[in-house]
């Protein structure tokens, strides 16, 4: 089951193209007639438009020039940038450049330009109504005219990656087309030599103007620079920057040395204050005195004394001369230690404080210096403001003055940007129109045009045209085709009897086929009744319910009856007359017997129960016990009964006779019946549980599409060569 699903699921996602190729098939004639017809039409319209010729001169426009002193910069103009080749074609297009060439040509009394545009519109219409004259315009009026149309028939296409550009006109006189475009180029050339000299004498009287006062502003601004100097008193250049500069980095310089001196004379300050001077342990600490040469030289004279004293003391007595004059001479030693001693840290104390005083003094020179040299910064910035505003004024007086000199110069000198690279000649053939490139376009275009409008109308018909749209948009079962029936061609007076005098056709082999299906779908439960509905009127159930009947008659004893009580057409078909022979209304009310109603159709072998009488209520008397007691009878005395039911979606007949019946063949006309009211029609059928047998796609016209119809019935019947008459 899943595998089903899967491969429906496959088949669903495939492009049909065959179907695609079926509805071109089907509207095939139509495509192309309307292809054909639009060409022919256009071909009309466009072998009689009058030819346009088409002169093309060719222009070079050179990014600068070569031999004149560039004048362009005064304003500004970058000549290579692609804004400027840009601005030269919008100046090919330009009105004022148009109106120039139009005079130059004299083109205002060409017959070729100067028609009225519309004349050939106010010719169409004879009625002076419409188109009223007017007073008469002015030349403004017909200048802007000339202009407008001028523009277009002018084409300016620049060639990519080139200086090049063509100037193209378009004009029914081929020979005026190459005259205007050569004038329009060599307009253009005028206009760039008049704009330069016209250029040139606007900035020589601009330039001499500004000159005037850019001369008195630089006068005033040296002149302020001069007095400035004086009043300062500076002499030289730098206003003394410099002198000041290198006294604020010989006095830096200074106060380094002197910090540096102070910070090493403190640090041996501080350790002198701290050490005891009666301990001779401690004043060995000290740098100073240990570096002194002459406290070594005591030291060392304390060392021998003491060593003499020593020796003398092991010999002889305190109180001895010589133990005494040893002891004088160490405390004169000892004295002079201590002295020299004092000396060295009161040196080493007053040279701190001399670094400290050094120190100060300089700093304080230093701010003096930092205070000077302040405000000879703001002299200088002074300075070289007015000299920068001096110089500045200088340099723009000498830039204009430079640019007088050549404007001056060069002011008789007239040059061009452009020349005529190619100029344009007469064309021997029309540029348009393009007579055949248009039919051939119109041609394509038609087709595709027929082609979208065959599938629009396709996709909007929601008829049922298909067997694959029975079971897709019906979701029904198809039981077969029957095809339409050219009676004229036929030779026939009515399609009733169509199957009987063609027997070996194509519509009676369709109705042996669907004879056939229902044969097939009753072998089980054997279903004799049957009856034949459809939607509406007029899609050919009653044809279908007699060919039928005359087809089951060849092989089974047939009964027909027309239930379509309220426009029955059997009777009429067969001949019967219902003025004075009972029917179906006649044995259901009890007035006749099913004898004498039942009428014997010999040609068609089969018998044939008319509808009788039509009643002021079918839809009571087809849901009565009696038609129902009715049928049982008579399906003991026939092989099989066929019943013309009224059309199911107009009435309630059909759904009232489906419960007495085995099975219902549905009618659906071919191409007509919307599927939508046909599928409307089958719910409700199913809705009460009808049995419905399946689908007949009649009136099936199958030349509009013989070769999709040819898979289900034509091949076939071609096949076995069954032929059209019989």
């Amino acid at each position: 089951m899943a595998d089903r699903g899967t491969e429906q699921l496959f088949d669903d996602d495939i492009i049909d193209l065959r179907q695609y190729f079926r509805v071109l098939n089907r509207f095939k004639w139509g495509i192309l007639g309307l292809a054909f017809a639009m060409s022919v039409l256009v071909g009309l319209v466009t072998y009689s438009m009058m030819p346009i010729y088409s002169a093309q001169s060719t222009l070079l426009i050179e990014s600068s020039d070569a031999d004149v002193v560039s004048i362009q910069e005064v304003y500004g103009m970058e000549s290579a940038s692609s804004e400027y080749y840009q601005t030269q074609f919008e100046i090919l297009k330009s009105r004022a450049l148009i109106e120039k060439t139009i005079r130059q040509t004299d083109l205002l009394n060409e017959p070729a330009f100067a028609a009225d545009s519309s004349g050939g519109w106010k010719q169409m219409f004879p009625f002076n109504l419409i188109f009223a004259e007017t007073e008469e315009p002015s030349n403004e009026a017909i200048m802007q005219g000339a202009v407008n149309r001028f523009s277009n028939a002018l084409t300016i296409s620049p060639i990519r990656n080139t200086q090049l550009a063509h100037i193209v006109f378009e004009s029914p006189d081929a020979s005026l087309a190459a005259e205007v475009s050569n004038t329009h180029a060599a307009q253009y050339i005028e206009s760039i030599m008049d704009a330069r000299i016209e250029a040139t004498m606007q900035a020589s009287d601009w330039l001499r103007e500004r000159l005037t006062g850019l001369r008195d502003d630089l006068r005033e601004a040296e002149m302020r620079l001069q007095q400035f100097r004086e009043q300062e008193g500076i002499a030289g250049s730098g206003g003394g920057m410099i002198l000041a500069d290198m006294e604020l980095e010989r006095v830096s310089g200074n106060i380094v040395e002197a910090r540096e001196r102070r910070m090493e004379l403190e640090s041996l300050y501080n350790q002198i204050r701290n050490v005891d001077v009666a301990d001779p342990d401690q004043i060995d600490l000290i740098p100073s005195v240990l570096q002194s040469n002459l406290i070594r030289d005591i030291k060392a004279s304390l060392l021998d004394i003491q060593r003499r004293k020593a020796e003398l003391s092991e010999r002889y007595g305190e109180r001895h001369p010589r133990m005494i004059s040893v002891n004088n001479e160490l405390q004169n030693a000892l004295s002079t230690y201590r002295s020299q001693v004092q000396s060295i840290i009161n040196g080493v104390e007053n040279d701190y404080q001399v670094a400290l005083a050094s120190e100060r003094s300089l700093e304080q020179s230093m701010q003096r210096a930092r205070s000077s040299f302040q405000e000879l910064n703001r002299t200088d910035y002074q300075l070289r403001e007015l000299e920068q505003e001096a110089q500045t004024r200088r340099e723009i007086y000498n830039t204009f003055l430079t640019r007088l000199n050549e404007t001056s110069a060069t002011g008789d000198l007239t040059s061009a940007n452009a020349r005529v690279a190619d100029p344009a000649v007469a064309p021997l053939q029309p540029a348009k129109p393009r007579k055949k490139l248009i039919v051939a376009i119109t041609f394509v275009l038609s087709l595709m045009a027929g082609v979208v409008l065959a599938f629009l109308s396709e996709a909007l018909n929601n008829t049922v045209k298909t067997p694959d749209d029975v079971e897709l948009k019906l979701h029904s079962t198809m039981l077969g085709l029957i095809p339409v029936v050219d009676l004229k061609a036929e030779k026939e007076q009515d399609v009733y009897a169509y199957f009987l005098h063609k027997n070996r056709s194509n519509y009676a082999e369709a109705v042996r086929t669907i004879r056939t299906g229902l044969i097939l779908s009753s072998l089980d439960n054997g279903q004799k009744i049957i009856a034949v509905t459809s939607t509406i009127p007029g899609e050919g159930k009653t044809s279908t319910s007699l060919s039928l009947a005359f087809a089951f008659g060849q092989m089974e004893k047939v009964l027909l009856i027309d239930a379509d009580m309220r426009r029955p057409s059997v009777s009429k078909a067969v001949g019967i007359d219902q003025s004075n022979r009972p029917g179906l209304s006649n044995v259901i009310a009890g007035t006749a017997t099913l004898d004498e109603a039942v009428y014997s159709y010999a040609e068609g072998n089969i018998s044939v129960l008319a509808s009788g009488p039509i009643p002021p209520n079918p839809l009571e008397l087809l849901g009565s016990k009696r038609f129902h007691n009715l049928l049982d009878d008579m399906r003991a005395h026939y092989d099989r009964i066929i019943i013309d039911t009224a059309p199911s979606g107009a009435v309630s007949d059909a759904l009232a006779l489906s419960k007495q019946v085995d099975s219902m063949v549905y009618v659906v006309q071919a191409d007509s019946t919307p599927a939508t009211q046909v599928a409307n029609a089958l719910s409700r059928l199913r809705k009460v549980d009808a049995h419905i047998a399946g689908v007949v796609l009649n009136k099936l016209n199958m030349s509009k599409n013989a070769a999709y119809y040819e898979q289900y019935y034509s091949g076939y019947y071609n096949y076995h060569s069954y032929g059209t008459h019989g």
